[in-house]
Parts: structure tokens; C-alpha cells; sequence
């Protein structure tokens, strides 16, 4: 056996079948989901969150959703 360091702009395949994946991401990450939101989207949401005070994601989507929710309403 031989231990030897990898250059960082290295790289290797691995084949990982999906339900392997779903049910280590469902393991770590319960009741979760990913979001692939567009950086200028995301750049607004960070900015929204900072000037509301909001410390989680969560809060600042709650936010928006319940602010909506009110203006749907009037």
C-alpha cells in the first residue's frame, strides 16, 4: 500500500446510485429540500434577509410569502 497527495485540480468519478443519495440526503437533512435559485434571485433574497433582521432562510421566505398572502387578500 502507498499514500501519496492528490493535486487539488485533480478528479475522480464515482457512480452513486440515486437512492442512495435521496436517502443520505433524507438521513442528514430531514424534512428538506434543495433550491437552485438564479444567483440575481438569490443575490435579492441575501439582501431582503440582511435588511429585515432575518437569521434563517426560512424567516425571510415566511416573510415574503406571508406579505404576499396579505396583499392577495386586499
Amino acid at each position: 500500500m502507498q499514500v501519496a497527495p492528490i493535486s487539488l485540480d485533480k478528479q475522480a468519478d464515482f457512480r452513486l446510485p440515486v437512492a442512495v443519495w435521496k436517502r443520505m440526503m433524507d438521513h442528514y437533512y430531514p424534512h428538506s429540500t434543495w433550491l437552485c435559485l438564479d444567483r440575481d434571485v438569490f443575490d435579492r433574497l441575501l439582501r431582503y434577509k440582511a435588511t429585515q433582521g432575518l437569521p434563517t432562510w426560512e424567516q425571510a421566505l415566511e416573510s415574503l410569502l406571508a406579505h404576499e398572502t396579505q396583499e392577495a387578500a386586499l
